[in-house]
């Protein structure tokens, strides 16, 4: 039976139990624990509860290895609530919850966000005398980020109080909770006091900072840290030199923030009409081997379009599309582009504009359409 826990093996930990009655022999609660556990590992919620009463009922009294167990099945499932119920239990039954098994309920409330909840299970473990750790704080740090913006800042200063040191963990969910409440410049000053404790930003870090600076129209910033993210990851990539390469799937969770870094700088140099460093970024994130998208590209055109450098605009759009991106009929950008260019009678750059997606959707007459509305959109020779 422990081994089926340890194993994560629920199907065999289920069976043992059924043989076991089969043979009339009757587990303790050492046999319950082992195969509570191998169930909840497999986020068996239903199967946990269901297990935990039908042993009640042979006799089999649960302890907090029980309990944990079951909160543990809840948090997996995100059912904060059941996890809730199982500390409420084990505590009428006069057990004492101990770091883990709060750790536990935390997690569940941190899943679903529920951050006046997990003010609360932070106030009764220091009621009960359970010293809360720094997984504790950083779970409670997370159910804040949907709460008050203060509130994560003031569980970051309690931190310091109760002598805990804050992780890369603690400032990357302090600094998300400020920028969700529009707190920039806040969220902006953790990264001082990060490096004055002599922490390094991690990938999570970055994305939240350039999210902030895009949505700040802080430009220069925002391609600053996007830069200085990308000579970590290639010093990182350096020192592992000799070392197992990164597996497949760290490789595409980096790039896909690399992606969301690159879109949000894109955004903060549109915003600011910044359009020759948006070109550059472009080519930046290419070198990084970061594909470019749509929405890289349309924050490009646009912050081209806004400084009036139509040329540019059009060379983006047909790269963009030389790329293979299948731009979309009912972009925004493109709506933009066309009544910009209609108002400055810019006849011949509409048809070069609306060209590629009369190529690209001419199997189903769009293309066709297309044309037709360039067409339109020329001034007719005989009106003068």
């Amino acid at each position: 039976m422990s081994a089926c826990g340890r194993g994560s093996c629920w199907p065999g930990a289920l069976a043992l139990l059924r043989d076991l009655q089969v043979w009339k022999i009757h587990a303790d609660v050492v046999g319950l624990n082992s195969a509570l556990r191998a169930v909840a590992t497999a986020s068996r919620w239903r199967q946990v509860s269901c297990l935990l009463l039908a042993l009640q009922e042979e006799g089999v009294e649960p302890d907090l290895v029980s309990y944990t167990a079951v909160m543990d099945a809840a948090q997996r499932s995100q059912r904060w609530p059941a996890a809730l119920d199982a500390l409420r239990t084990l505590q009428q039954r006069r057990l004492q919850a101990d770091v883990i098994c709060f750790t536990t309920l935390l997690s569940a409330v941190q899943r679903s966000a529920q951050w006046r909840l997990a003010l609360t299970v932070l106030a009764d473990m220091a009621r009960t005398r359970s010293q809360p750790d720094l997984i504790c704080h950083n779970a409670v740090l997370a159910a804040c980020q949907e709460g008050p913006w203060w509130l994560a800042v003031a569980l970051l200063d309690n931190l310091w109080s109760s002598n805990l040191c804050p992780d890369i963990v603690s400032f990357n969910t302090a600094i998300t909770a400020c920028l969700r409440n529009e707190q920039w410049q806040m969220g902006l000053s953790f990264l001082e006091v990060l490096e004055d404790r002599g922490l390094k930003p991690s990938s999570a870090t970055f994305d939240a900072v350039t999210s902030a600076c895009e949505k700040g129209t802080r430009w220069r910033e925002a391609l600053a840290f996007l830069r200085a993210r990308w000579s970590l990851e290639s010093q990182v990539s350096s020192d592992r030199v000799g070392e197992s390469p990164l597996s497949q799937a760290d490789r595409q969770l980096q790039l896909q923030r690399s992606v969301s870094a690159v879109r949000s700088a894109a955004r903060a140099c549109e915003k600011a009409t910044a359009w020759q460093t948006a070109i550059s970024l472009l080519g930046e994130a290419s070198d990084m081997s970061v594909q470019c998208d749509e929405t890289m590209c349309y924050s490009t055109i646009l912050a081209c379009s806004s400084a009036r450098e139509w040329q540019k605009s059009l060379e983006i759009w047909h790269e963009m599309c030389h790329r293979g991106i299948r731009p979309s009929c009912s972009s925004s950008t493109l709506a933009t582009l066309l009544m910009e260019m209609e108002q400055r009678c810019m006849w011949q750059q509409q048809v070069e504009l609306l060209h590629p997606l009369a190529t690209a959707y001419d199997t189903k007459g769009a293309g066709r359409i297309l044309a037709q509305s360039a067409a339109a959109l020329m001034p007719d020779p005989r009106v003068r």
